[in-house]
């Protein structure tokens, strides 16, 4: 989307369109999240498995989607990538309701699910020894998409003026110094690190959190 503007209107227009349609059977959650940078619109949608999705994806009535497309127009579409929660970090203390929303998208190269598994818990092993403190984080839920290339990181900070100073200590203390942490960075298979890549924290992507939809509750 051209303008922050636009941005909100098209998370407005998809979360619109479900009072139109029927609650999807298997459906849990639907998020909307805006991208920092004013033009992105992430949604994330939660189901009780592949077999709800799928039926949903071959009966989901076009007008939904064509309605977001006419009261919005120049969105573009990116491609889907379906997902399968794996394992949860949660920082102790008080619960509070995150202000900002980090992904990190994660792809190796050929598909591999034990590799997938391997890495995220190389990675909570990393964060569960090391000596850095990570002040504003919340939350982190690892999920492994179902193609076996990916893994995708979403995690809950107060607000992005701590993730940013997250960010900027790493500048001046490496993670990449702890042995747990190299190891996380230059994992066999992994695109994007190795001696000459990034470090994945840096390929972050920051999200305000919106608006919301959740499975209706039942009736007796």
């Amino acid at each position: 989307m051209p303008t922050r503007e636009a941005q909100q209107a098209a998370a407005n227009a998809a979360m619109d369109a479900w009072e139109h349609v029927p609650w999807p059977e298997g459906l849990l959650s639907y998020s909307c999240l805006l991208g920092e940078d004013g033009t992105t619109v992430t949604h994330y949608s939660q189901w009780t498995g592949d077999e709800a999705l799928q039926l949903f994806r071959r009966n989901d009535p076009p007008e939904r989607v064509q309605g977001i497309l006419a009261a919005v127009p120049g969105i573009e579409r990116h491609g889907v990538v379906t997902y399968r929660p794996f394992r949860d970090f949660v920082v102790e203390g008080p619960s509070e309701p995150p202000g900002c929303i980090v992904t990190v998208d994660i792809t190796f190269e050929g598909p591999d699910p034990e590799r997938q598994q391997r890495w995220v818990e190389a990675v909570l092993e990393a964060a569960a020894t090391g000596s850095r403190a990570q002040s504003g984080l919340l939350a982190a839920h690892f999920h492994l998409s179902t193609d076996g290339m990916r893994v995708l990181n979403l995690a809950e900070w107060t607000d992005a003026a701590a993730h940013r100073a997250f960010l900027e200590s790493s500048t001046t203390t490496p993670a990449s110094a702890s042995p747990q942490w190299h190891r996380v960075m230059h994992f066999p298979g992994l695109k994007g690190n190795g001696a000459t890549g990034t470090p994945s924290w840096a390929q972050a992507r920051r999200h305000l959190p919106y608006r919301g939809l959740f499975l209706p509750p039942t009736t007796t």
